[in-house]
């Protein structure tokens, strides 16, 4: 489940006036929290490119409410979509020709939490780069849409040192309750954002808003191999009021009881033996 809501983890993770006078990256990036700590909401559009297929993605979220949306599509047909409201996740799914709705309450919580908890989105921003396995730099301005912007480059250099940075960032955060799998989503999270090699984004001199990200990510295609995908982001309608309507067809859909938030539910309800679940490869939940 998590790698279906990742481009917006993504978005959230590494997402004045207009005559301030020249800012260094760090002073720019700091600004840009301080500015992420005041958002109650976004709409976000994307385009993901494989290198085989461009996919077209859209969400909206709303911090405040603790609800959004997010939807993939290849042309015009849905690939997955993913709702979050009262405390539900619903997630529609399609393989090949046929698509199914699945319904999470308690076991995908802490994947809720760490994708709109806003101290752990400014957490894993890091105040200094130095010893953090990232370099950033300011690659100069540029106008989006009539609105100037800096463009700020930010690279791996040193993936275990990334690694040690979030793990150490997640361990500073409090959540609003314990949640007994949440290691199993930290380490599948710290994964997931190591793999990501480097981005530019470009950030409002006015706002300090991101207005457009463009990111690259290893994924792997075996235990050797990786390939690499990347994402082009467009950011708008900033604190604006947000609707996540949940389709009936999610309403009523099969409660899944999973860890990893994919299982399906049979397999994850499985007792008495030694078979994992094909999506995560964790036991089944005793």
């Amino acid at each position: 489940m998590i790698k279906q809501i990742l481009p917006l983890i993504i978005t959230v993770f590494f997402v004045g006036c207009s005559n301030v006078k020249a800012l260094d990256v760090e002073q720019i990036i700091a600004n840009k929290k301080h500015a992420l700590r005041k958002l109650e909401s976004i709409r976000m559009t994307a385009k993901e490119n494989d290198g085989s297929s461009i996919k077209d993605i859209k969400a909206e979220v709303d911090y405040k409410k603790r609800a959004f949306f997010v939807v993939k599509k290849m042309n015009s047909t849905i690939l997955e979509e993913t709702y979050f409201k009262d405390e539900i996740l619903y997630r529609y799914s399609r393989q090949g020709e046929e698509g199914q709705w699945v319904k999470f309450t308690d076991s995908m919580t802490p994947v809720i939490e760490l994708t709109l908890n806003s101290e752990v989105r400014l957490a894993l921003m890091p105040d200094d780069f130095k010893n953090t396995g990232f370099k950033a730099e300011l690659l100069g301005e540029e106008n989006i849409s009539g609105e100037p912007c800096y463009m700020v480059g930010i690279e791996m250099v040193d993936p275990l040192k990334a690694k040690e940075f979030f793990k150490k960032a997640l361990s500073e955060v409090s959540f609003s309750r314990e949640y007994p799998n949440i290691e199993f989503f930290k380490e599948y999270l710290i994964n997931s954002l190591v793999n990501i090699n480097n981005r530019v984004e470009w950030i409002s001199k006015k706002t300090f808003l991101p207005i457009k990200d463009r990111v690259s990510s290893y994924r792997p295609t075996s235990e050797t191999a990786k390939s690499v995908i990347s994402y082009d982001y467009s950011y708008y309608d900033f604190n604006k009021p947000v609707t996540v309507v949940i389709p009936k067809e999610a309403q009523d859909a099969e409660e899944c009881s999973g860890q990893c938030g994919q299982c399906p539910k049979n397999t994850q309800d499985t007792k008495g033996t030694s078979e994992k679940c094909g999506q995560c490869q964790q036991e089944p939940v005793e």
